[in-house]
């Protein structure tokens, strides 16, 4: 399914009503993008992460067994410190590329195991935001991961009347439970996750992430081996390692998305290889999402989802 036409549009921006903004914290870099009350979306800032940034993020990744959040773990200064500086970078650019003061955003944060919710709302909190995601209602449970703005983003798997609660919550439940892939490829991290949700709601990562979460196999390594064709061989054995991280929900229908910066996720080696190492699963030919603008597919998702008060 395509994304959405990056349209301008004129809108009033002084009405509290009439734009959302989405953020997204990629493995290499932040995004931000703002939807309209008409439904469009618009991507606004990438911002490259600093190396601090992008060392925290690979630290976050190296636990393979996913933990839901102890209720004993305290805030982490050092990590809110990191990415709140990313998050008030992208709020400030967004101020000024817009115009308006922004007060409030959602967030969609990598599904790494040692990222817990404490310290990314500690994080937005500590930039001067409202964290969306802290609102009572919807159906996106405790916290909104990069899968589901990805889905977002391409209009995957939401009910059609979300200005109609019960409505949307009947049409939410009539949804089937089924897998998803989604993959996101940068300059420094190829990061595999599998998933289940009822389209986009209800989002459950897989009980184990194995190392398919690989801050070594960015797409900037491909050039620093001594026959190219290895780092190919090792892109192909994560994206099938993480597939198969969800082999108890192979009876399901399975839906791969792609993510992350251009020039990684484009680049036709790289197509070929994610395409041969999916079909080579026992999962058939499952779609493959590609999108035109893959930096924003998440920002611009979790953009639209604010729009819609979280449904």
């Amino acid at each position: 399914m395509p994304t959405q036409p990056l349209v301008q549009v004129s809108v009033k921006l002084d009405e509290p009503d009439a734009y959302y903004i989405g953020m997204d914290l990629s493995a290499s870099y932040g995004a931000v993008a703002v939807a309209f009350s008409n439904g469009t979306t618009m991507p606004v800032a990438r911002i490259e992460g600093s190396d601090e940034y992008k060392t925290l993020l690979a630290q976050l990744a190296w636990q393979e067994r996913w933990e839901p959040d102890p209720p004993w773990i305290p805030v982490d200064p050092q990590q809110t410190a990191v990415l709140s500086k990313m998050i008030a970078d992208l709020r400030f650019r967004a101020q000024k590329r817009l115009g308006v003061k922004i007060n409030s955003t959602l967030v969609a944060a990598p599904a790494l195991p040692y990222l817990y919710d404490v310290n990314l709302k500690a994080s937005i909190q500590d930039a001067g935001l409202e964290d969306m995601d802290g609102r009572p209602g919807g159906w996106l449970g405790a916290s909104f991961r990069q899968p589901q703005g990805a889905m977002a983003g391409l209009g995957n798997g939401m009910c059609h009347t979300y200005w109609d609660r019960p409505t949307c919550s009947d049409e939410a439940a009539q949804l089937s439970r089924d897998c998803s892939v989604t993959i996101l490829y940068t300059s420094n991290a190829l990061c595999v996750v599998m998933g289940t949700s009822k389209g986009m709601y209800g989002y459950q990562p897989s009980g184990t992430l194995p190392s398919s979460m690989d801050f070594k196999l960015g797409y900037n390594e491909r050039n620093h081996n001594p026959d190219e064709s290895f780092y190919w061989a090792a892109v192909r054995e994560r994206i099938m390692r993480g597939a198969l991280s969800g082999a108890a929900f192979l009876p399901w229908n399975v839906t791969v998305f792609v993510h992350g910066d251009k020039d990684a996720v484009d680049d036709p080696k790289f197509r070929e290889v994610l395409e041969d190492a999916i079909y080579d699963l026992p999962f058939g030919r499952p779609p493959i999402h590609f999108p035109d603008d893959p930096e924003f597919l998440v920002a611009r998702g979790t953009a639209s989802i604010v729009r819609r008060g979280k449904w």
